[in-house]
């Protein structure tokens, strides 16, 4: 079965001024080991970066034509997804922040990834603001949901944000020529749960199952916290720094800090930017060792951890405005699309107390529903106020602390 994804949802408004408009031919190129299946039918997005004018065209032979464009600055994406047996495998790409003035000739390199049985499900890194209109940090979290139709072990499983952990719209860091961005991705932080992958079996994950992962598991709405904030008592695991006064150990299993190593680190505990951060998680193949820290080459200064873009289970990036959509942290095989937090009134906006969450596609045979997985944040995820658990996720069963 092969099934078809668009990017985006066709949108867009009549531009009726067209004695200037131009052409831009984009052709769909497989990247090298890459073979697209027979048949298989693209539809390119191209998104106006002043207009937020959205136009999608089916690819034809490999090429989508958009005419009569309006001149300015275009992002294209394009997702097509496979489905043998019980893998599918997304074919995307795409081309950010493209100065269209004139005709021109364009091409996305496509590059394919398996859809991963984890998948993010819910992040809530924009956090709120309290009755005294002070930001509300501590009750960031992230759900990582079981997308597939069997167990999944989630002992050992690392998650975290990338470098730099500000979108800044802008290339900054140079890790060296033996990280090139299309093959890694490069965190800023990693959190780990315990054990070790493929030999511990403590934390078993069935289908329909999530676990929440926060800062502080604790009902933030007491009134000596947050009121306006939500209860995450029932979260599976915390970041608990016994150094942090201000906090205290929960039912929640503490997890890891697998980087920064040196526990001397500044970053003593875990919170993430609201200006739109960047996610990733893997189970790791080695150790954490000190010789894999790559040093920005341009400053000296920054670090990260490298880790190869073939063992990333799911990533999602996330920026604060759309002046941010340039030079993306997460290769596009991995995550063709971005997102950003807005308002009610559609202006983008941070500590609004909104989650980006995860479509659904369909529901299964049993119940438990199958969330959308077309490597493209833009196409895949979606605003809501924030909520643990929605759509019915359970809690797993050694989750013995959940309500």
């Amino acid at each position: 079965m092969a099934i078809a994804v668009p990017a985006v949802l066709f949108s867009c408004t009549d531009n009726n001024d067209t004695s200037s408009t131009v052409t831009a031919t984009v052709k769909l190129e497989a990247a090298a080991d890459v073979t697209i299946p027979e048949g298989a039918v693209f539809t390119v997005t191209a998104t106006n970066f002043d207009t937020k004018q959205e136009i999608s065209v089916e690819a034809e032979n490999m090429t989508a034509v958009f005419t009569d464009l309006v001149p300015g600055r275009y992002t294209f994406m394009t997702s097509y997804m496979e489905t043998t047996g019980t893998d599918n495998n997304i074919y995307s790409g795409s081309l950010t922040n493209t100065n269209i003035l004139e005709d021109a000739e364009l091409t996305i390199s496509i590059k394919v990834a398996k859809s991963s049985a984890l998948v993010f499900k819910e992040l809530y890194y924009n956090a709120s603001k309290t009755s005294a209109n002070k930001p509300y940090l501590k009750e960031q979290f992230y759900e990582i949901y079981n997308n597939s139709n069997e167990t999944v072990y989630v002992d050992g499983l690392c998650f975290g944000h990338l470098m730099p952990e500000n979108a800044t719209g802008k290339s900054n860091y140079d890790w060296g020529a033996q990280y090139p961005v299309s093959d890694y991705v490069f965190f800023a932080r990693i959190m780990q749960v315990p054990g070790t992958p493929g030999t511990d079996k403590k934390y078993p994950l069935n289908p329909g199952e999530s676990i929440i992962l926060c800062q502080y598991a604790t009902d933030h709405t007491v009134p000596e916290l947050n009121p306006n904030s939500i209860d995450l008592s029932s979260c599976e695991f915390e970041w608990y720094e016994p150094s942090n006064t201000n906090q205290t150990d929960q039912d929640a299993i503490n997890l890891k800090m697998a980087f920064p190593i040196n526990p001397s680190s500044p970053y003593k505990v875990w919170s993430t930017t609201t200006n739109g951060p960047a996610f990733a998680m893997f189970f790791p193949t080695e150790e954490f060792t000190n010789d894999k820290i790559a040093t920005d080459q341009n400053n000296g200064v920054s670090t990260s951890y490298p880790v190869p873009a073939s063992i990333i289970l799911d990533a999602v990036e996330a920026i604060k405005d759309e002046t941010q959509v340039q030079n993306k942290r997460v290769p596009t095989s991995l995550d063709a699309g971005y997102i950003w937090v807005t308002d009610d009134n559609g202006e983008p906006a941070i500590q609004v107390g909104k989650s980006i969450v995860r479509k659904v596609l369909y529901t299964a045979s049993d119940g438990h529903v199958i969330l959308q997985d077309t490597n493209n944040t833009t196409n895949d995820f979606e605003l809501k106020t924030r909520e643990i658990r929605r759509y019915g996720a359970k809690a797993p069963s050694w989750n013995t602390w959940a309500n």
